[in-house]
């Protein structure tokens, strides 16, 4: 039976290059955080064992510099880029997936993410990992069989469900 591992943005296994903005009690993110690349050059790297990996994040309205670029590598190879699509004035989109690759083999992997042009006040953001048929990386990671995201207006936050 397949499983999927949610990792946060802010669980240890994610690894950081200096210079990231961390931001923490957003009603909106996933466990309330995310992490924002301002800059050319900044990457988060996951090491993960699956067979799939998405990159989940969050598209805020373009500014002036236009909506981010972000590649994607696996064990070393380029395997996708994505640029974000133009966003209006006053919306915000969550739960976007910049970046999926489901045709792994079982084994340990390493992702790096490298944003190419985010600046302020347009940045890229990225708030969470989903790991298919994965061995979490720590007990802080989430395991679900069918994970879907479902809207609670009482307490005004993401909730991460799973069947």
């Amino acid at each position: 039976m397949s499983s999927t591992a949610l990792v946060d943005d802010y669980n240890p296994s994610v690894q950081y290059s200096p210079n990231w903005i961390a931001t923490e009690q957003l009603p909106t993110e996933v466990d309330g955080t995310r992490h924002g690349a301002a800059a050319a050059g900044l990457t988060a790297t996951l090491s993960f064992k699956g067979t799939g990996i998405q990159v989940v994040g969050v598209l805020e309205p373009t500014g002036a510099n236009g909506q981010p670029t972000t590649q994607y590598a696996i064990d070393g190879q380029v395997v996708d880029t994505y640029t974000a699509p133009y966003t209006p004035d006053g919306q915000t989109t969550f739960n976007v997936t910049f970046f999926s690759k489901n045709d792994l083999s079982s084994e340990d992997h390493t992702l790096v993410i490298t944003n190419m042009n985010g600046q302020s006040p347009t940045l890229f953001w990225l708030d969470y990992f989903l790991v298919e048929n994965s061995s979490p990386p720590s007990p802080a990671s989430h395991s679900l069989s069918h994970p879907f995201f479902i809207f609670d207006p009482i307490r005004y936050h993401y909730v991460l469900v799973s069947f």
